[in-house]
């Protein structure tokens, strides 16, 4: 991370990276220099004063072709940025800043405010103890809320479980409670417990059921609240803040989590009333998408525990369509997507409380996998005892057969060859036209193969990063000082950082559970299939030495950039001297290469000796 501590800023390497990028191919690194330090046209290049140590000869050296500076006097060199920065004693992001400002350049998209630790940890605290308020609500006093849990048959046990608790119908009790233990009202404010108008402050919830949002550190990020009357909207949910977002969680996983991994499914809900409702009826293996939008993120969520998942969500239209919207979702992300259909428009909360969990288990276990589902539904919309009818279907059941897998193809096509009297071939050929769709749709409903091809890790990096989640010394005895890691596994990387940092230690998935769909679909990947058991100190020197090689080559590389300016200048002394540096890591490499070779030869005698045995 890059680091502005006065304006709080950070930047990703991935963002630092693209916003160096941009800045250099809209600043020009002579109009920059030339204003504090006078440079004179030598041959290609430009020459001046360095502006970092004291000389009587000019060595200072920037080349305009390159974007470069270079003294041959002190050894610095960089591009614009480097200069700015060491020449106005600046950070990254103030450099960057003061050159977006002077050469009008855009860079709001690469900065992004972001809270510190102490910050998110009082913002936790802020939501932990109006959660303790809210419980103690409900079960102090008469409230009509209590009437409404009689009626919904929502078990104590359950209440309590859950933390379910009641928000009165007073305009500043909570506000009253947090501001009397010292927090302050606009921090209140920002972390969504509190509403403001005309520069007062009052409470956000009012007369309501409330359903803390609980992630799987079991940290509390926000509410749900229910309107016990007439009130609108019936649901209520808290904003987005530091530590809450909607597309990254899944109400009740912090709960349901272990059932859904022991018995490999999971029952996807559309709200709080309806995980609850499960579960007190014996179904454990549930949670709520927190609405009908399911996003990519709360779909790699449920597939860290399983891939198996069967969407339930209510039997009306809209319930229905999200449903299919939803599995569309899950599949792109590799998940096996099943959609549960509950008759006359009923909710899954009314349909376990009327007709019990065994006819509910009954629903889930002939859930259709959701292309059948899509045919199925799509079927209605044809006259397929017609000619016109049948064909109709045909064409546009292709264009769903048209983004599966060849696999999956191949099996839907003898399945609709057999239903609608056609030959598999005629249906191959159909499905050959329909490809385009594949195309037109891939940002929308993409194989898994295609996203992990794009967060690929590099060997080194798989097995340095298993090595430190098993062990905190591997971690410890790595040297981050280089430009190790790529996007993905730099966001795994500070992950674990993240973990070893937290007096509780690794627990992978806490550290799965900061990361972005991506990055913890390549986690995963590497967790699963990296094996490195009773070779961990071996490989671990490998990749060090990998590293280290890789290092040398870096550093041979931005010599040569140097020898380039010091030949055009024909600073031969310089010159010399460069390649008197090159000559020294040029035989680090090799002398690496040949201990490297000499490992190799020895592992492929003793596994010859042990085929012997």
């Amino acid at each position: 991370m890059r680091r502005h501590q006065s304006t709080e800023i950070e930047l990703s390497m991935e963002k630092a990276e693209s916003l160096a990028e941009e800045i250099k191919s809209r600043c020009d690194i002579v109009d920059v220099i030339g204003r504090v330090v006078p440079l004179k046209k030598t041959g290609a290049n430009l020459k001046g004063p360095c502006p970092f140590h004291k000389e009587a000869d000019p060595s200072f050296v920037v080349s305009e072709a390159k974007q470069i500076f270079t003294c041959f006097g002190c050894g610095a060199t960089g591009d614009v940025i480097g200069f700015v920065e060491k020449y106005y004693q600046m950070d990254f992001i103030q450099a960057a800043e003061k050159l977006a400002d002077e050469y009008g350049i855009d860079i709001k998209s690469y900065l992004r405010p972001e809270k510190n630790r102490r910050e998110k940890d009082e913002t936790y605290e802020m939501n932990r103890e109006a959660a303790k308020f809210f419980f103690t609500a409900l079960r102090t006093g008469k409230n009509r809320c209590l009437d409404y849990i009689a009626v919904r048959g929502i078990s104590h046990k359950i209440l309590n479980k859950f933390g379910i608790g009641y928000a009165d119908e007073q305009w500043r009790s909570l506000y009253d409670y947090l501001t009397a233990k010292g927090f302050d009202e606009k921090k209140l404010f920002d972390a969504g417990l509190l509403s403001r108008s005309k520069g007062r402050y009052y409470d956000k919830f009012r007369d309501r059921l409330i359903f803390p949002i609980i992630n799987t550190r079991g940290k509390v990020i926000g509410f749900g609240g229910r309107a016990i009357g007439d009130d609108e909207p019936k649901y209520l949910n808290s904003p987005e803040t530091s530590v809450f977002s909607k597309k990254h969680n899944l109400y009740g996983l912090n709960i349901t989590r272990s059932y859904i991994q022991k018995s490999d499914r999971a029952i996807l809900v559309e709200g709080y009333m309806d995980t609850i409702s499960l579960y007190q009826h014996g179904v454990r293996n549930v949670a709520a998408s927190l609405g009908t939008s399911l996003t990519e993120n709360q779909a790699g969520l449920i597939k860290r525990y399983s891939p198996n998942v069967v969407l339930s969500y209510d039997g009306d239209t809209a319930g229905q369509n999200a449903a299919v919207r939803g599995s569309e979702v899950l599949y792109k992300c590799g998940c096996k997507p099943r959609i549960l259909r509950i008759s006359k428009g009923k909710d899954p909360d009314d349909f376990i409380r009327e007709m019990g969990k065994p006819a509910f288990m009954e629903l889930v276990d002939n859930a259709l996998p959701f292309v059948d589902r899509r045919l199925c539904d799509m079927k209605r919309n044809f006259d397929i005892n017609s000619t016109a009818g049948r064909i109709d279907y045909i064409k546009e059941a292709t264009k769903i057969l048209a983004l599966l897998s060849p696999v999956e193809q191949d099996i839907y096509i003898k399945k609709i060859s057999g239903d609608m009297r056609i030959s598999e071939i005629a249906l191959e050929r159909e499905l050959r036209q329909a490809d385009h769709t594949k195309d037109k749709r891939a940002s929308v409903f993409e194989h898994e193969t295609d996203r992990h091809r794009r967060s690929e890790l590099s060997g080194i990096e798989k097995n340095l990063l298993k090595l430190m989640i098993s062990e905190k010394k591997y971690f410890s005895e790595f040297d981050n000082s280089g430009d190790v890691f790529g996007a993905v596994g730099k966001d795994i990387y500070s992950a674990i950082a993240e973990q070893y940092a937290d007096k509780d230690g690794m627990d992978v998935n806490r550290m799965l559970d900061c990361l972005d769909y991506e990055s913890a679909a390549a986690a995963e990947d590497m967790l699963s299939n990296i094996r490195v058991e009773g070779a961990e100190e071996a490989v671990f020197t490998e990749c060090m030495t990998s590293l280290e090689q890789e290092r040398y080559i870096k550093r041979q590389k931005e010599l040569m950039l140097k020898l380039s300016v010091a030949e055009e200048e024909k600073e031969h002394e310089e010159v010399k001297k460069i390649l008197e540096e090159i000559n020294e890591i040029q035989k680090k490499i090799k002398k690496q290469e040949v201990s490297t070779h000499g490992r190799e030869k020895g592992r492929g005698q003793e596994d010859g000796n042990k085929e012997k045995q």
